[in-house]
């Protein structure tokens, strides 16, 4: 009994976008991938970006990197990621899912 088409009441089709091309390319840990897009988007919950991860089969990638500590310096900015289109590929039985 859960829903047909699960998908987020906070994050945007291009929020969950930007999180799973993060923690695809960085291999961080849940928690260190939360403070680092918290920066990006401060409305940005731990139990939003676990069930965005879970929901497109991204919550366990095996080994992660450690990330290194957060200075001031890299708290204050300026934030950069760049992703281009072609590293993001949902599969196709999600794609409707997040548009709807």
């Amino acid at each position: 009994m859960r829903p047909k088409n699960p998908r987020s009441k906070f994050l945007t089709l291009d929020d969950e976008v930007i999180i799973l091309a993060y923690r695809w390319r960085t291999r961080l840990s849940l928690d260190d991938s939360l403070v680092r897009l918290r920066r990006l988007m401060p409305q940005l919950s731990r139990s939003a970006l676990y069930r965005c991860l879970e929901r497109h089969g991204l919550s366990k990638i095996g080994r992660t990197n450690v990330s290194p500590p957060l200075t001031s310096a890299s708290l204050a900015g300026p934030y950069r990621f760049e992703i281009t289109a072609n590293d993001v590929v949902l599969p196709a039985r999600n794609v409707g899912a997040l548009r709807a």
